[in-house]
């Protein structure tokens, strides 16, 4: 009889800090899955003539999926993508991004690194999580203006460490107010 023991980890180290940094962006207004299969995502209608594609697809991981807390509905598909070319939503050409395209969700890619800034993931993830709306969040914590988005992905693909200094955690923008009434 072959003899089994219990992984360590589900996730590989680079997989590890993702979760964990896009669980501080998060910040518990979602929940974030790990290695779900695209057709636990995804169905059909009955009278769809790309039945045959996702049944190519279901079986196929996907890295993270982020869902709406209540309904458990999926919010978008997140991807570790080898390549250098940078934080970025998916490539039309790809067989998963016609699919995400196809149901109306949203697919994005982060590059593999072995440590990931809080400030450079939350232009990314916020705008998934408020519905394309960006601006102050001052229960979450404060947050990025749309202009500074483009310049933090950016600073991303350059693979800059350098970017427009952010709260530290979430929630810095009320304890900030708080601490401001207090002294």
């Amino acid at each position: 009889m072959q003899s089994y023991y219990v992984r360590d980890s589900m996730l590989d180290p680079i997989e590890r800090s993702l979760y964990r940094a896009l669980n501080l962006v998060i910040c518990q207004r979602a929940l974030l899955f790990t290695k779900i299969n695209l057709g636990d995502l995804v169905a059909t209608t009955a009278h769809s003539s790309q039945r045959s594609e996702v049944g190519e697809l279901a079986d196929q991981r996907v890295d993270f999926v982020l869902c709406d807390r209540d309904s458990m509905r999926p919010i978008a598909i997140i991807l570790l993508e080898d390549g250098g070319s940078g934080v970025g939503h998916a490539k039309q050409a790809d067989p998963i991004a016609q699919l995400c395209v196809s149901a109306g969700l949203p697919l994005v890619r982060i590059p593999r690194q072995h440590s990931y800034l809080i400030q450079q993931l939350t232009p990314v993830i916020e705008p998934l999580l408020l519905g394309g709306a960006v601006g102050n969040d001052f229960t979450n914590g404060d947050r990025l203006r749309e202009s500074s988005v483009t310049s933090i992905v950016q600073a991303m693909r350059r693979g800059s460490r350098h970017v427009r200094k952010q709260p530290a955690y979430p929630g810095y923008g009320a304890l900030k107010t708080i601490a401001g009434k207090l002294s």
